[in-house]
């Protein structure tokens, strides 16, 4: 009868301690993942389309990028009035360049400008802060065919017309940019 009793308490001693130990995973887990989901983030976009001297359509390409160092740390040095950047301007100029080396997070610049093509301003940036909590800013760019002909498969956002911060850097397949066209760079950066 005790070893009974003993093996009973056994039992439902085991049994506490694995619903504890499964409740304690279980609020471990939701805890991480609520908390993941409550992250800040910044990632962006980019679209490129090529119009031909009639207006036509002749290419078109949507890729994703990635949002360097450098950029973040200028994020945080515009919003705080830190000395992270080595200057405090807005991100508003878009580089083209021809390089195929994958973007990583230490990037600072594009792999490979095409000569001649110098970057683009876009001096009045959109924003859209339709839902609470996000916001997608919008920078457009159009480059001439007449200086940036080029087989473009790259495209960075900077700080400045030259040298600057780099906030951001994609690769992707071929847009071919002859002479005559005229190439729409669409960048839309995403806080979250």
């Amino acid at each position: 009868m005790t070893r009974a009793k003993y093996g009973i308490f056994s039992i439902i001693a085991i049994t506490a301690l694995i619903g504890i130990a499964s409740i304690s995973a279980f609020s471990s887990e939701e805890l991480r993942i609520q908390t993941e989901s409550d992250i800040a983030k910044a990632y962006g976009h980019f679209t490129l389309v090529v119009h031909d001297e009639n207006g036509y359509v002749t290419g078109y390409m949507q890729s994703d990028n990635l949002v360097v160092d450098t950029g973040l740390d200028c994020m945080g040095d515009l919003v705080f009035g830190t000395t992270l950047c080595t200057a405090e301007a807005l991100f508003q100029f878009i580089e083209i360049g021809t390089g195929s080396t994958a973007p990583t997070i230490a990037d600072s610049a594009i792999e490979t400008a095409i000569g001649g093509c110098s970057r683009v301003q876009d001096a009045t940036p959109a924003g859209d802060t339709a839902t609470p909590g996000e916001m997608t800013a919008t920078i457009e760019s159009v480059f001439s065919g007449a200086t940036c002909a080029a087989s473009v498969t790259e495209a960075g956002v900077f700080d400045a017309a030259s040298a600057g911060n780099m906030i951001a850097r994609s690769t992707f397949g071929t847009v071919t940019v002859g002479s005559a066209d005229t190439l729409t760079v669409t960048y839309n950066i995403k806080f979250e």
